[in-house]
This record gives C-alpha cells, structure tokens and sequence, in this order.
C-alpha cells in the first residue's frame, strides 16, 4: 500500500538543474509568457526565458539583469505578464518592464520593514463594459503625450540594470520605442477600462493597496484588528510582532485575504475583511487612480526639472560672479 502510495505521489519530474553563485531569495512565473524572474541572496535580479538551460547556454537565454539598492525579499507579476514588481528588504517597491528591466516606478509604501507578499488582481471583466463617462475630467488636455525626443517627459535610464547579450538584436542600444506613453504604465490619453489593485504586505504587519501598483488607495496594520478576534489580547500594547505572509483581493474585490504568523510562530493564521466600497466603486476608482497618478507623475517630472534648471542656474551665476570678480582685478590694475 505505502509502495503504492508513494509511486501515485510522483507528481513532479526534474527536467532541468542549475547551479547558482548565491541562494535564491525569490522566484516568480510569468503568467502568460515562459519567463522567470529570479533573485539571489547577493542582491541581483534577473530574467529569464524557460529554456534558460536547455539550448544555447544561460546567457543567451537571460534577458536582463538588475542589481537594485535592497535586497529583494519578493516578486510578483501584473496579470497580463508585461510588469514584474519586486519588493525589498528596506520596504521598497519597484516596477520593471519585462522586455529590458527599466524601471517604470520606485516607491516605499512599507518604509523600513521588508516586503514579504506581492499579489496583482484585476477588476471584474465587466467593469470594462460599464460607462464611467460622468467621472472623465480634463485632465488630459493639459498633459502632453511622451514624444521621445529627449523633452520633460522622458525617463532615466534605469540605474544598475544592464541587458545581457543573448536578449536579441538590439537589446544593448538602450533605443527609446516611439509613441505617446511608450514607457508608461499605460496611456494617458487611452486610460485602462478596469482597474487592477497591487496588494503588498510586509513583516511588521502591514498591508497596502495600489491603484495599478502606484497610486495608493487603503493601507491596514493586521494587529489592529477588532477586540473579539482571537490575537487582539495579543496584540494589545504591541506584544505581538505580526508578519505578512500572504495577502490578495478576491477576483471581484469585495474581500482581502490576509496569511499572517505571530512572533515568529510556526503556526500561520488567515483572515478576511470585507471591501464592499472598492468593488461598489471600482470603475470610480480607475479613472481617478489613472488622473491621479498622471497628476503626481508630471509633478514630480516638474520638479526635477526645477531642481535641474537652479541647479544650471546657480553654476552659471558662480561662473559669472567669478568672472566680474576677474574683470574688477583688471580694471583696477589699469588705474594704477
């Protein structure tokens, strides 16, 4: 029987091994395309295709590499497989293109505790079907469109990130693709029809939710739950360190699911809460998330740009200022 037993559990057949310089950290599938996102324990992120080991060798496979601040602690995928998220051990969060690894957002929604869950979910199919045209603004008609010729709107070049040989022709030019918004999160001036929330927990306990990863919308600390719940005499007065395990949106966003252990425990505990708000309100929610976001990109963008001209501007008067010092030595030598 046990022999029989144990012959029906071979789900699971090695295909492929690898060695690796540092231990792994965290892995993540890409859900649509065959890609996997890998980190090590030595601060490196990479990408690579399925067949990373089987034809050609590891490098012609991998398509980029990165070598963020942090280290990474967690990855995860939007749903349509086009945006790996990475979260860090400083409570960073960091969005990358899949195609070459830019980084498309920074942000530190868990400042100063690691990052331990990452889970995307998309709104309702049929919230794409639904008319939210009493809630469009103008917002749109002010924001000129990325026109990829070096003006306000263009992105930096992602820091420490390097694209390997074997990504394909081009991959090191580093060429900035034509086309308003060609390196945004999504358009502009075609807004994304339903939203899609990033859920992010980390180990002191706290959850956070961003409309399409960046723009924030709730945030809950898990020990502040109600006093009838089993932990809250533990939790009272800060007695118990709470860590995120897991935590997710049901598919039509009325429920979070949370996956939690206390004081390092072995045993895990689950909670949900109800969100009847967010799936009531959810197209509401994705076009002020989308303006919102699109207000607090150019904003930013301004005020480097500000930053940038004063900077250009107080060399420029040191160098005049210095020069009139000079002129004024001179002509006072002539009158001597």
């Amino acid at each position: 029987m046990d022999a029989d037993f144990g012959q029906q559990s071979q789900a699971f057949t090695l295909l492929h091994d690898k060695n690796m310089l540092a231990p792994a950290s965290a892995a993540s599938w890409c859900p649509t395309m065959d890609l996997l996102a890998l980190a090590t324990s030595d601060g490196q992120l990479a990408l690579s295709r399925l067949d990373w080991n089987k034809t050609g060798g590891e490098r012609e496979n991998r398509l980029w590499t990165a070598n963020p601040d942090s280290p990474v602690t967690s990855l995860g995928w939007r749903p349509d497989g086009k945006i790996l998220v990475s979260g860090h051990a400083d409570g960073a969060v960091q969005l990358y293109h899949a195609e070459d690894g830019e980084v498309l957002h920074a942000s530190t929604p868990h400042r100063g505790s690691a990052v331990t869950s990452l889970h995307w979910q998309d709104a309702p199919a049929e919230d794409s079907r639904r008319s939210a045209c009493a809630y469009q603004s103008a917002t749109s008609r002010f924001a000129l469109p990325t026109n990829g010729a070096g003006g306000i709107h263009d992105r930096p070049r992602r820091d420490g990130a390097k694209a390997d040989a074997g990504a394909g022709a081009g991959a090191g030019a580093w060429t900035r693709p034509p086309g308003a918004g060609a390196r945004a999160l999504f358009d502009h001036f075609d807004p994304p029809t339903r939203l899609t929330v990033l859920c992010s927990g980390d180990a002191r306990g706290d959850v956070v939710m961003s409309a399409f990863g960046i723009f924030p919308i709730a945030s809950a600390r898990v020990a502040d739950c109600p006093a009838d719940f089993p932990i809250a005499s533990g939790t009272a007065g800060g007695a118990e360190e709470l860590a995120v395990l897991h935590a997710s949106l049901a598919p039509d966003l009325s429920r979070i699911l949370v996956a939690f252990r206390a004081n390092g425990d072995v045993d895990a505990v689950g909670a949900s809460a109800a969100m009847p708000l967010l799936a009531l309100r959810s197209v509401e929610m994705c076009v002020a998330a989308s303006h919102g976001s699109q207000i607090a990109s150019l904003a930013a963008e301004i005020e480097k740009e500000a930053s940038s001209c004063a900077t250009t501007w107080r060399q420029a008067r040191l160098d005049f200022d210095a020069r009139i010092d000079t002129l004024r030595e001179r002509v006072g030598e002539g009158r001597r």
